[in-house]
C-alpha cells in the first residue's frame, strides 16, 4: 500500500519500505506514528503486516536457490549476539532453520531472485515461517560468512548487457533505463 494509506492506520502494524531504507521498518502502535509528508512522500510503497511474535530469526544468503551462510539475528526480542560478539546457534536451532529454508528454497512457487537473503523465524508454539526476503546487497552478515556473500553478489549485479532473460523481472524498474 502508500504510506498515505498506512498514515490512516488505527492500530499496531509492522510496516517498512517496499523498495530501500527510507524510514526505518518496525512496529508502529498507529499510522500516526508513521514519518510525515514533510519527511518521506506518501506515494512511497510500504510493506504492512500484522505484529508476529517470533521468539527466533535467522539470516539465509541465498545464491541460486541454495543456503550459501546462515546466522541467528534475533532471539527473545533482543539482538542474537552472544556476550563473545558471536552470533551462535543454540542446541538444534541450526538444523531447524536450514530444513525450514531448504523446503522453501526448493518449493518452485516461490520466486526468487538468483542472490537474495531469506529470513526465516520461529514462532512460540515452536513452528517456523518466512519473514521476508531482501536483497543480498542491503542486508546485514551478523555472523554470516563475508567471503561466501561476497562470491554470490555477482548474481546480483551484473552488467545490464548480462542479465539473462529469466533475470529480467528482478532488475529494479527505476534502474532499467540506467548505464549498459
Amino acid at each position: 500500500m502508500s504510506l498515505s494509506s498506512a498514515r490512516q492506520l488505527d492500530s499496531a502494524a509492522f510496516v517498512k519500505p517496499a523498495d530501500g531504507k527510507i524510514f526505518e521498518a518496525r512496529v508502529y502502535g498507529s499510522g500516526a506514528e508513521l514519518p510525515a509528508e514533510d519527511h518521506v512522500d506518501g506515494d512511497v510503497l510500504v510493506l504492512c503486516s500484522g505484529i508476529v511474535d517470533f521468539r527466533l530469526e535467522v539470516r539465509c544468503f541465498v545464491a541460486e536457490r541454495s543456503i550459501i551462510s546462515l546466522s541467528p539475528y534475533w532471539r527473545n526480542g533482543e539482538l542474537a549476539q552472544g556476550e563473545g560478539g558471536g552470533w551462535r546457534f543454540l542446541a538444534g536451532e541450526e538444523a531447524e532453520a536450514i530444513a525450514f529454508a531448504r523446503a522453501v528454497l526448493a518449493d518452485g512457487r516461490m520466486e526468487i531472485p538468483p542472490a537474495c537473503t531469506v529470513d526465516v523465524g520461529r514462532l512460540p508454539g515452536g513452528e517456523w515461517a518466512i519473514i521476508e526476503a531482501n536483497p543480498i546487497w542491503g542486508a546485514g552478515l551478523y555472523g554470516c560468512d563475508a567471503g561466501a556473500v561476497l562470491q554470490a553478489l555477482p548474481l546480483a549485479f551484473k552488467p545490464k548487457r548480462e542479465v539473462a532473460e529469466r533475470e529480467r523481472r528482478w532488475v529494479n524498474p527505476r534502474r532499467r533505463a540506467g548505464a549498459e
